[in-house]
């Protein structure tokens, strides 16, 4: 069935609220019903609880959040990658980041970690390398040089040569069959839960930020925290239906946020942004790619090279610009 609901115009408070409604959320509202109206007083989304309490690993330990790497891109940056992999393996020069890459665990990428082959129209004339195949085997050439004792987890983005739906299979064997020899590297789909020390990590590619950005006219566009935050609210990772991001039609609707994690990290934007939203680390890790002719038309400029360490003993956020030192 049906109801009309009313939000008063003396109450800008709850109508700025109800700017935030997304198309097919799930909503509760309290109000006043006279048999025909619910006059709203309040909205309330699924949301993270209030007493929501992170977990914390018992040892010292960190990890590296990246996204968007862009292999095979004529905009890849590929001397930047290589500043990585030396502060992952303690070879940068002159750098006090040293320790600090030695004691990264776990590297998370949130995908698109080729540039793909026909994306988008005309694609190939913004490609170094136009064989995804080939674009995958020199991905592999970058990770098999990081040490061995980092755990590298990756899952799949709009580039990469998986399922376009949501949720997203991993990447798919046989165009990266060299990736998936590496002993210390785990292809996973999107999204993805993995537990890392004791920290519950939520890995997805984000194809719904733009989804969720053009639904909220009053959220600022400029990063993608924001759309994060809404997922939360949501408990949907891809809260509209019927927009850019399509949803595979599956039994299980694994889209679903069942399980509250510690960190909640995305990609796709190409621009960092990181927040604490009721005790969830959210973090969006910017990429590999320099800015494009397509995004410079669309005034989009990428922060590349820009990643987060955390602590996950603590769950404190460094952000470290590798265009910052060699």
């Amino acid at each position: 069935g049906k109801v009309t609901g009313m939000i008063f115009q003396s109450n800008p408070d709850l109508l700025y609220k109800a700017e935030f409604i997304l198309d097919d959320s799930i909503l509760c509202f309290t109000g006043d019903w006279n048999g025909r109206i619910l006059f709203i007083k309040d909205i309330y989304w699924p949301d993270v609880p209030y007493n929501h309490k992170p977990n914390y690993s018992y040892e010292d330990a960190l990890a590296l959040f990246i996204s968007d790497i862009h292999v095979g891109s004529k905009k890849f940056a590929g001397e930047l990658f290589l500043r990585v992999i030396k502060f992952l393996n303690g070879d940068l020069e002159s750098n006090k980041y040293n320790e600090v890459g030695k004691k990264v665990k776990y590297l998370f990428v949130a995908g698109d970690v080729v540039d793909g082959v026909g994306i988008y129209p005309d694609q190939a004339n913004d490609l170094d390398v136009d064989n995804i195949q080939f674009q995958y085997l020199l991905a592999t050439e970058y990770f098999e040089r990081i040490r061995d004792d980092v755990e590298i987890l990756i899952i799949p983005g709009n580039h990469d040569a998986a399922r376009a739906a949501e949720p997203q299979t991993p990447i798919a064997k046989e165009f990266a069959p060299e990736l998936y020899k590496l002993d210390n590297v785990y292809m996973l789909g999107s999204p993805a839960y993995v537990k890392a020390h004791n920290v519950e990590v939520l890995m997805t590619h984000g194809n719904s930020i733009m989804d969720i950005n053009s639904a909220i006219p009053v959220i600022p566009h400029e990063t993608s925290i924001p759309a994060m935050v809404e997922m939360l609210k949501n408990r949907h990772l891809v809260p509209i239906y019927g927009k850019r991001t399509s949803i595979a039609p599956e039994a299980e609707d694994k889209l679903v946020i069942t399980k509250i994690p510690d960190i909640l990290h995305a990609g796709h934007t190409h621009i960092t942004g990181d927040e604490t939203y009721k005790g969830v680390t959210i973090i969006n890790s910017g990429t590999f790619q320099y800015q494009t002719s397509y995004q410079k038309s669309m005034n989009i400029n990428p922060t590349t090279g820009s990643t987060y360490v955390v602590n996950l003993q603590n769950l404190q956020r460094t952000n470290i610009d590798f265009q910052k030192f060699n």
